[in-house]
């Protein structure tokens, strides 16, 4: 049973945050001055708390979450203390590798570099001096964290339609295939 707990968590786990950081799409070369735009207006719209504040949202979000999981496939409710170790595992995890990661910002504003011009990015810095866009900075992590449940809930409802397609999908491939190499 800890083999089949250790699964389902690990799937409820932010994996992509796991995975090292890319560069943005391919573009022939980042401008370093439209660069340097890009970190001035990560700076201006308060990148730094907007990461902490998403992290922490979301790990308020992931307790709820564990519980639910572990109670639907295991048939028994967990209690506080383990709940409350699980997430401050993924507490650690979070901002160990979104929160103070220097490489996930160079490339977060390497990916902005890639979609506007310096111009545009400065442009965007002074837009983060307006009074809403404070408030988008403020109330942005809370809600992004609290979209992490809706869409898995949804994910969930329809996550057996999903997995039957998939299979179907593999059963018909290799049925062709394997048609197709007796031809």
């Amino acid at each position: 049973m800890r083999t089949f707990l250790f699964v389902i968590l690990a799937g409820l786990a932010l994996p992509a945050a796991a995975a090292p950081v890319q560069p943005a799409p391919a573009q022939t070369k980042i401008d370093p001055a439209t660069l340097k735009a890009a970190d001035r207006m990560l700076t201006a719209m308060g990148y730094d708390r907007m990461m902490q504040r998403t992290s922490d949202a979301m790990v308020a979000q992931m307790g709820p979450m564990f519980r639910k999981v572990i109670e639907d496939k295991t048939g028994e409710a967990p209690d506080d203390a383990l709940i409350n170790r699980l997430t401050a595992i993924e507490s650690d995890f979070l901002r160990g590798t979104i929160v103070n990661s220097p490489e996930l910002r160079r490339a977060i504003a390497t990916l902005y570099a890639s979609k506007f011009s310096a111009a545009e990015l400065y442009h965007l810095a002074g837009l983060y001096q307006d009074p809403v866009m404070h408030k988008w900075s403020e109330v942005s992590p809370d809600m992004t964290a609290q979209l992490v449940p809706l869409i898995h809930s949804v994910a969930e409802t329809h996550s057996d339609e999903l997995q039957q397609k998939i299979v179907t999908a593999i059963t018909d491939y290799y049925a062709a295939r394997k048609g197709a190499s007796k031809s």
